[in-house]
């Protein structure tokens, strides 16, 4: 009898439940709201609630593809080739791969993009090649320069089982023209369906230079923010940026060198920046970080000179100063509303004294970590956080 009630128990239970999730899955709010609610979830999480009904899954679904290039993923781009015209379909046919026109997925993924990591973008492109070659490998039967796979072999979240199949000539010497025509065909598609992108990273660009001039000017002057992670770049690079990324507002260079390259290409560098920094007329957030093996001064007086009035937030991270004669053409900059400067080194009073005693109205935090700190520094910190 106990165990009768129990189980009557628990089946109105299990009612309550499905009632109460019902209810709940039927809540429609703003996509605003939804945003707000997903955007602090783990993307295990996020997972999780694409299984909920159509309404959760699409608002999920917006948050998963806006930087879906945190890590590298084959199907990643298996999807986004789903989405090319007729136009850079026959461009990558002119280069060895053909892709078919097939079903559209269930949503437009590319518009939901915001952000790219170019590196691992690319390594995306590799990794599909990859799998496309090892594809061919166990399908061969024969022919050594085109050979048929079937879709249904990619994950079925990626396209409709329907799909027609690929072709693709074998991989090999031309692997890199391969994967420059697939970057170059996304990307194109990119700049027609994904206009919300707003953010871009580049670490060792090279690669991104690959998409030649005319893409990179037409597509950068889309992006807001910018960030790069790089050795010294080449003579012919800092033109492209500069026509291409003007319209830039956020900037965060990183620049990776070894003290031999930098005594050789330190102060071009230096001056390749600052022409480049001279474009950002809208320029409101700039850090530049120099990582080395050792530490070597750095004259960024240029640099420092060449920053806009426009600028409300500024970083310096593993600089050493020690070359530099003043900071005093920072005091032009009286919009900061932030200024950091984390593990410094060759900083002395002498060159803080013009800081420490200009306006800044709008300052509202300095942020100061390791390195060598003057104390009047310090105490001007103090000041700024406590005020």
């Amino acid at each position: 009898m106990w165990q009768q009630q129990q189980q009557q128990h628990d089946e109105k239970l299990l009612v309550k439940i499905k009632n109460e999730q019902k209810s709940v899955s039927s809540i429609r709010l703003p996509p605003e709201t939804w945003q707000t609610i997903f955007a602090d979830f783990k993307t295990g999480d996020l997972y999780r609630c694409l299984l909920v009904d159509r309404h959760w899954c699409s608002n999920v679904v917006s948050l998963l593809w806006r930087d879906p290039f945190l890590v590298e993923s084959a199907t990643l781009i298996t999807v986004y080739l789903a989405f090319l015209n007729d136009f850079e379909r026959e461009e990558l046919a002119q280069a060895g791969v053909v892709v078919p026109v097939i079903p559209m997925p269930t949503f437009e993924y590319p518009a939901f993009l915001k952000s790219v990591d170019y590196w691992n973008f690319g390594k995306s492109v590799h990794a599909w090649l990859k799998r496309v070659d090892d594809l061919m490998e166990s399908t061969r039967k024969g022919k050594e320069t085109e050979t048929q796979f079937s879709i249904d072999l990619f994950p079925k979240i990626a396209l409709a089982k329907e799909a027609r199949p690929f072709f693709m000539r074998h991989l090999g010497s031309g692997a890199l023209t391969y994967r420059s025509a697939i970057k170059r065909a996304i990307v194109k598609m990119l700049m027609r369906l994904a206009p919300a992108a707003s953010k871009i990273v580049l670490k060792d660009p090279d690669d991104f230079f690959l998409l030649g001039a005319q893409e990179i000017v037409k597509w950068g002057q889309q992006f807001q923010e910018l960030r790069i992670i790089s050795g010294p770049l080449e003579h012919d690079k800092y033109p492209v940026l500069c026509a291409g990324f003007k319209n830039a507002e956020h900037v965060y260079v990183e620049i990776n060198f070894y003290r031999q390259d930098w005594a050789r290409e330190g102060k071009s560098e230096m001056r390749k920046l600052t022409n480049f920094i001279k474009l950002l007329r809208r320029l409101t957030t700039f850090q530049l970080r120099l990582l080395s093996n050792d530490w070597i001064p750095t004259d960024i007086d240029l640099l420092c000179g060449a920053l806009p009035k426009t600028l409300r937030h500024l970083s310096f991270k593993s600089v050493n100063f020690t070359a530099m004669s003043s900071l005093k053409s920072l005091t032009k900059l009286t919009n900061l509303e932030t200024l950091e400067f984390d593990c410094p080194s060759g900083l002395e009073d002498r060159l803080v004294s013009p800081l420490t005693a200009a306006n800044f109205p709008n300052l509202k935090k300095i942020i100061l970590r390791g390195g060598e700190i003057p104390s009047e520094m310090g105490l001007w910190a103090v000041r700024i956080n406590s005020s």
